[in-house]
């Protein structure tokens, strides 16, 4: 039969205290500490700031801590008052880009709010690419922007109406598809302010040739003796603008 070990005791003269006793338990304070081995082997951890599997967590020298795997919370803050705080966003494809949420110091100490309102069905809001601008700005009103609302601001336009827009590139003539159904006004105007643009297109027009098809006409000077317009020779853009159903 195995003997048990002796106990073990500490003592500051007066009172006496237990460190381990006859069964080998471990006392702190003279209280058993009744950990598992595995709560006990969760604290040897292999490093500081990086979460590890089935291990506390503990943070580095800077107060940081890495790779969660799913993180929940009731509350989230990035930053603090004073520290500026982003939200970085990844997508699945590696070295693709990322979504930050950000925000600039306000005028005052007033918040933003991003909340989504009640809705029957589940949504995705996209927001369009800017293409070379480094800021896009989205401008809201304080009620729910309905297409009826945004076709008031065209003024002349009923509701129901859209406008269309775009370039072509075009020489004497081409013809335009503006991918409405029907066409009741448009505006066609040079791109370009080189000499060659000018001087081979000195003028532009169009005409509505059909339901949804404009078709654009480039002309220039017709010669030093004369001021009749002669057709263009040389390709160039003309931009077009469009509104109709």
């Amino acid at each position: 039969m195995p003997k048990l070990i002796d106990a073990v005791s500490i003592t500051d003269g007066t009172t006496e205290v237990t460190v381990i006793d006859t069964s080998g338990h471990l006392y702190q304070g003279g209280t058993e500490i009744t950990s598992s081995a595995a709560e006990i082997n969760a604290l040897d951890i292999t490093g500081a700031g990086t979460v590890q599997a089935s291990k506390v967590v503990v943070a580095s020298a800077d107060k940081d801590i890495g790779d969660f795997r799913n993180l929940d919370c009731t509350n989230l803050d990035a930053g603090a008052s004073g520290t500026a705080g982003t939200v970085d966003v990844f997508p699945t494809t590696a070295t693709k880009g990322k979504l930050i949420i950000s925000c600039a110091a306000q005028t005052g100490n007033t918040n933003y709010t991003i909340r989504a309102a009640a809705a029957g069905q589940a949504a995705t809001v996209l927001f369009g690419d800017p293409g070379k601008a480094t800021a896009v700005y989205v401008a809201m009103s304080n009620t729910v922007m309905t297409p009826t609302k945004v076709n008031a601001l065209i003024q002349g336009i009923a509701a129901g109406y859209k406008v269309a827009r775009g370039t072509v590139a075009c020489t004497a003539s081409s013809a335009i598809n503006t991918g409405l159904a029907s066409i009741t006004g448009y505006a066609v105007s040079v791109v370009g302010t080189t000499a060659t643009a000018v001087n081979n297109a000195c003028q532009v027009s169009a005409k509505n040739t059909g339901a949804a098809t404009l078709t654009a006409y480039r002309w220039k000077h017709g010669g030093a003796s004369t001021t009749t317009l002669a057709a263009a020779s040389t390709a160039g853009t003309v931009s077009w603008i469009a509104c109709g159903t």
